[in-house]
């Protein structure tokens, strides 16, 4: 990955060993890009944007509008979320003792479609963090943070984390080269 990188003569961040690891977490990582790139332009970030490369349908308006919306209402994160349009919480159920359990509460009657209120899920497309929280430890994790949402359309918003994501985004991508 390194080697076709600095072909493409893209800027470059190599890990300590310790933070290359395939069990490494992903804050202390990303805390020291952080660090990395301060010394680097020598200068201060007040804030960090977080862009998984397992989200690859995010825009760079998606971006730019999280950044900003971060800048303008003082929150502490800026998170990218996606509705859920058939998972809502009330159809999920926990097993125990091989009994179906609710962990929402689930209308006795009603479509799918009507199920309230409207819930989002984190897509991990887009974070936007104060630095200053970031290097706490402190992420997008938390009651006691202001974290603010970035709402995506789903097809924005596809994580690839299974073979099954992975195929529906090559079907994706296939799709807009037709």
């Amino acid at each position: 990955i390194l080697a076709v990188a600095f072909e493409y003569g893209a800027q470059v961040i190599e890990r300590p060993a310790e933070l290359a690891q395939d069990d490494t977490p992903h804050l202390p990582a990303l805390i020291h890009a952080l660090d990395w790139a301060e010394d680097f332009y020598n200068t201060h970030f007040d804030a960090v944007a977080d862009l998984r490369v397992t989200n690859p349908f995010k825009t760079a308006l998606d971006i730019d509008m999280a950044i900003k919306k971060l800048s303008k209402t003082g929150a502490d994160c800026i998170a990218g979320v996606s509705k859920l349009e058939d998972h809502h919480p009330s159809r999920i159920k926990m097993i125990f003792n091989d009994k179906l359990i609710d962990v929402w509460p689930e209308p006795d009657e009603g479509r799918r479609q009507d199920l309230k209120p409207d819930v989002y899920i984190r897509n991990g497309s887009i974070y936007i963090v104060r630095a200053d929280l970031l290097r706490v430890g402190r992420f997008f994790i938390g009651s006691d943070l202001d974290v603010r949402p970035w709402i995506m359309p789903p097809e924005r918003g596809v994580n690839i984390d299974t073979e099954m994501d992975f195929r529906l985004a090559e079907a994706m991508i296939t799709e807009r080269e037709e």
